[in-house]
């Protein structure tokens, strides 16, 4: 609507719109113009007929309904938008001018405080690479590689380092002071060279959670070659299915990190770093895998320590007794435990205190005590195999009474990064030599007389063997 605009006046403006002096007034035409200004002001009141510097006050104004209010997600591209607000030092120049720049910094922040890096990539249902947007979940609970920052390098060069497994023969691998500060001063590297195609290592992480999505990232510096980031084991069609990304011209630290989601199942994922067309050279610096979640975490349930302890003699064992003493090896379950695993990052230490003694002589002397004993440790993982030990304590004494027999053996095992749904079970054995008459058993966990001979006189004192599993959160 414009602004009033009078009508024509015949009689009284001599057809003009303004009255003319000394001229009649007719009603009608001074009705017209009353009606006039009634028309603009009951209800056609717009910004064509309002001062610029009208302000009316919030109180005078109807609530404006959500739905008058324009949106900033029209589109996919749009709902994705970001820019950075700054930081403390650069704030005044980055200040939001409307409420859209407003929007796009809030979102700047949340997308970084999730913990992403610019250039996070998941692979479409077409196949292809697409930047990851600030929607995608936040990151949820501990970091599950093992070995993530490859510290841990017991073998050789071209070994891969602990925990991970290795592809193809490595020409060789050694952990070096970093090229780049950027890394941390203190942070060394794992430096690769490769020779052939495909030639890297890997590691396989377990225990997930079905149809959740995980972010894997690999911080590195390149010097030359190709190399493969690839995750494995996830969906195998759709969004967030298996991911690879491929550098082969990079410089600097730079940063491999993608999301591909797990399967219904729940299937293990595998981590792969690979040179792919023969000769590369390239430092790794760090590994994570973290889940994303919306919904609570997948935390890793405190595990009590487990105790078990022997305080009866037993002179029974081994059950077989010969010379053959390598295959008279057997279980005592007094200090046996075990443990199922529930999820990865989980650290298993048993150990074990093995209270024994020998035959005490007779009463009186008797004839000389030999006594030849061995321990070891076992662990059953789905396979038994020795994982401490053999150990071994022999005497062959004339004279020799309780106290000269007495001893105690120690046993232990670490299992770091423990597969997830696999029961440990841990127990000791125990194995004897006879060599005749003057062989004996070990007395486990034996009554103590300390007097020599083995006379029935002073006091005697129940000796314990104990045992814990301990379950470490990593």
């Amino acid at each position: 609507m414009s602004n009033i605009t009078y009508p024509a006046k015949t009689v009284a403006g001599g057809g003009g719109s303004t009255y003319v002096e000394g001229n009649s007034l007719p009603a009608a035409e001074l009705q017209a113009d009353f009606d006039a200004v009634a028309n603009v002001v009951n209800g056609n009141l717009d910004e064509d007929n309002l001062s610029g510097g009208t302000q009316i006050p919030n109180s005078k104004l109807a609530q404006i309904a959500d739905t008058k209010v324009d949106d900033y997600s029209a589109d996919a591209t749009e709902a994705a938008a970001t820019s950075t607000p700054g930081d403390s030092a650069t704030l005044g120049s980055n200040l939001a001018t409307d409420l859209s720049e407003e929007i796009e910094h809030l979102r700047y922040r949340i997308h970084a405080n999730a913990g992403y890096k610019t250039g996070t990539v998941y692979r479409n249902s077409s196949g292809t690479n697409v930047t990851a947007r600030w929607v995608e979940p936040p990151i949820r609970g501990r970091n599950l590689i093992y070995n993530s920052g490859f510290e841990v390098f017991s073998g050789a060069s071209g070994d891969a380092p602990d925990g991970w497994t290795e592809a193809g023969t490595l020409a060789s691998t050694a952990i070096e002071v970093p090229a780049n500060v950027e890394t941390g001063i203190e942070k060394r590297s794992l430096a690769i060279t490769t020779d052939a195609a495909s030639e890297g290592m890997s590691q396989t992480i377990g225990g997930l959670r079905s149809d959740t999505k995980y972010l894997i990232a690999v911080k590195y510096f390149r010097t030359s070659g190709t190399i493969n980031f690839a995750a494995t084991g996830a969906i195998p069609t759709g969004d967030y299915q298996n991911c690879v990304i491929t550098d082969s011209s990079s410089s600097g630290v730079q940063v491999a990190s993608m999301i591909v989601q797990s399967t219904s199942a729940a299937a293990s994922i595998t981590l792969s770093i690979t040179e792919s067309t023969g000769s590369g050279d390239f430092n790794l610096v760090q590994a994570w895998m973290f889940e994303l979640n919306d919904d609570w975490p997948n935390t890793l349930p405190d595990i009590p320590t487990q105790t078990a302890s022997a305080s009866t003699e037993n002179q029974t064992l081994p059950t077989t007794f010969n010379t053959s003493w390598d295959s008279n090896w057997t279980t005592d379950t007094a200090l046996s435990l075990s443990q199922y695993v529930p999820g990865p990052g989980y650290r298993l230490i048993y150990e074990a205190q093995i209270q024994f003694a020998g035959d005490p002589n007779s009463a009186g002397g008797g004839p000389d005590v030999a006594a030849h004993f061995g321990f070891r440790l076992r662990m059953n993982d789905g396979s038994d195999s020795t994982v401490d030990g053999p150990y071994f304590w022999t005497v062959d004494q004339d004279g020799v009474g309780y106290a000269g027999h007495v001893s105690v053996m120690s046993l232990r095992h670490v299992v770091d990064n423990a597969t997830p749904g696999v029961t440990y079970a841990f127990s000791y054995q125990v194995t004897a030599h006879s060599a005749g008459s003057t062989s004996s058993r070990p007395r486990l966990h034996p009554l103590v007389n300390p007097t020599a001979s083995g006379t029935a006189t002073g006091n005697t004192i129940q000796s314990v063997s104990r045992a814990r599993l301990r379950v470490e959160r990593m």
